[in-house]
């Protein structure tokens, strides 16, 4: 076989990822619509995440499923979205995991169990999962931002010294 006829062969993976990741997809739709209904904000939260990490998959198995590199899309544009996107998603799920497993500890404590919160209590747990569940990916961003806006202008001043 030639070299063009090579580079059209789909691997078994770029079969079963999309595949896959598709049939995730839809069977985190049932806990996400259960957990809403539930008002369970770090749970939707996580599951959130998961949905992004695997329609992540489904996309870029699409988009690259051979092994021809010299033919790829170059993905500039997707790839910075993407990355982006996984650095708050790392933020995101360690926030939605600590509330849970707060929600948990407060549930086996049995020293100090709560029948019915107060309405005060409810704020303050909704303020404080909130903050768990969406500052630490805001605030990842906007570091990453930041730190990637002065390594563009110190390449750039760079770049420019030496032409």
């Amino acid at each position: 076989m030639d070299s063009a006829a090579d580079s059209l062969i789909l691997t078994p993976a770029a079969i079963v990822l999309p595949t896959l990741a598709l049939i995730t997809l839809f069977l985190d739709l049932p806990p996400l619509v259960w957990h809403i209904k539930n008002r369970n904000l770090a749970a939707c939260n996580l599951i959130a995440w998961t949905i992004l990490f695997n329609l992540g998959s489904l996309v870029n198995a699409l988009i690259w499923p051979t092994d021809d590199i010299q033919n790829w899309f170059h993905g500039l544009v997707l790839c910075d979205i993407e990355v982006k996107l996984q650095l708050a998603a790392t933020f995101g799920i360690s926030g939605s995991l600590a509330c849970i497993m707060r929600s948990l500890a407060r549930v086996l404590d049995t020293e100090r169990t709560v029948l019915a919160m107060t309405e005060k209590q409810r704020h303050r747990e909704l303020a404080v999962t909130t903050l768990l569940c969406f500052g630490g990916p805001v605030g990842g961003a906007r570091a990453h931002a930041k730190v990637s806006k002065g390594l563009l202008v110190h390449y750039l001043s760079i770049k420019f010294e030496h032409d």
